[in-house]
């Protein structure tokens, strides 16, 4: 290769060359952080979900909870957090208040038939009643006095019980528990780890922020917390991207350590580490492309390649050496080389 080159220098050039535009492609290469990415495009799965989230919007929430304070001042924190982040671009719609008299207005659309028939005779007592008040003369039966009350404490029940089922009051809190929450969906999906990490930084801000400036609150023992599948995501992908920074690290070092252990010089270290970067290097760039993107379970490839790509250059190390009796090291290299090239 050296003589078609033109001597070592030119390969030395050439290599230099190739690596750069090899690192300039692999600096485009990118982790596509969709976990759906690791499914086909025309999978089942896929294609119920699109439907899904193209009829109902994107699943899945950033679940902003408030505790402590005290009732108004929860209340007062929530409508200013609910503004702050409605804002964003990256949220659709915040969730966090429920019309309770909603519930109440239409309590009596829920009755079961016995509780039905109670409400019409309820009424048919109440009519009577109001009838003979107007209208003494034809009545042939004397009316209840009591009935009026009667409906009135009827219909009250009934909209007490529909209040109790929803466990809510204006606000997605519940009785007895000194806390609220909100629920901020924002305009994709939770499957996106890139988009999940934009979020939840960007949330956990502006709650911050509002926290921080003057309202009802301030002072106050009010805490906050943001929580839900976007959230766990975000904070995951960050725990697993400073393990991997982590255990490259220490695999780089490790590699290094054994092979001076093994050969016993800096000098064969350096040897081995520098056309193993550039092998690496040009796996990423050959990966670019041939595939334009990873995935979440790929991104580990340079580790991999980084392992494997070792041996071959241990092979022709030792090879050298070992053909280095009574020759020169230019010949040494070339018998290595062309005993093992092959193989």
């Amino acid at each position: 290769l050296a003589s078609l080159a033109g001597g070592p220098a030119s390969v030395l050039v050439l290599a230099v060359v190739v690596t750069a535009l090899a690192g300039w492609l692999a600096s485009r290469l990118h982790v596509d952080s969709d976990l759906r990415s690791l499914l086909p495009s025309g999978d089942p799965v896929l294609v119920s979900l699109d439907r899904i989230e193209t009829s109902f919007g994107t699943l899945g929430s950033v679940n902003i909870v408030v505790r402590g304070g005290t009732v108004d001042q929860r209340h007062a924190f929530a409508d200013a957090v609910a503004d702050k982040v409605a804002a964003s671009e990256l949220v659709r719609d915040v969730e966090y208040r429920l019309r309770s008299d909603f519930f109440a207005d239409h309590a009596l659309y829920y009755l079961a038939d016995p509780e039905m028939e109670q409400l019409e005779e309820r009424v048919a007592a109440y009519t009577h009643y109001e009838l003979c008040k107007a209208e003494p003369d034809v009545c042939l039966e004397p009316p209840d006095p009591a009935a009026p009350d009667a409906l009135r404490s009827f219909v009250r029940s009934k909209q007490d019980a529909a209040l109790g089922r929803t466990s809510f009051r204006d606000y997605f809190e519940r009785d007895g528990i000194d806390a609220l929450v909100l629920l901020v969906h924002p305009t994709q999906a939770s499957s996106d780890l890139d988009f999940s990490q934009r979020v939840t930084t960007e949330m956990r801000a502006s709650v911050a922020e509002v926290h921080t400036s003057a309202g009802a609150w301030s002072g106050s023992d009010l805490t906050w917390n943001i929580v839900g599948p976007y959230t766990v995501k975000a904070d995951e992908r960050t725990r697993i991207s400073r393990d991997m920074l982590t255990s490259g690290s220490f695999g780089f070092i490790g590699v290094m350590l054994i092979l001076y252990l093994l050969l016993r010089s800096g000098r064969a270290v350096l040897t081995l580490m520098v056309p193993l970067i550039c092998g690496v290097v040009w796996s990423m760039a050959f990966t670019q492309l041939v595939l334009g993107h990873l995935n979440t379970l790929t991104s580990l490839i340079s580790t991999v390649v980084m392992g494997m790509g070792i041996d071959a250059g241990i092979h022709f190390l030792l090879r050298v050496r070992e053909e280095q009796a009574g020759v020169s090291d230019s010949e040494a290299i070339a018998r290595a080389f062309g005993g093992l090239i092959a193989p």
